[in-house]
């Protein structure tokens, strides 16, 4: 009985790890605005006529 008891609440502890997680798909293309800033996303950078060079950026909250 313990060890049903147990399980049971390994179980629950588990489940409750996704539960406050939400998943928003948003079609390409379409603008989103950032809630909050993100620092050091990594963004490749396309100058004109070279190739696309690896970096990072701050993005800031509002900015679409």
């Amino acid at each position: 009985m313990k060890k049903i008891i147990l399980l049971f609440f390994i179980a629950l502890l588990l489940a409750g790890c996704t539960m406050f997680t939400k998943t928003v798909y948003v079609p390409q293309g379409d603008a989103v605005k950032l809630r909050e800033t993100i620092e050091k996303v990594d963004v490749w950078i396309k100058p004109a006529n070279t190739d696309p060079i690896a970096g990072n950026m701050t993005i800031y909250e509002g900015w679409y």
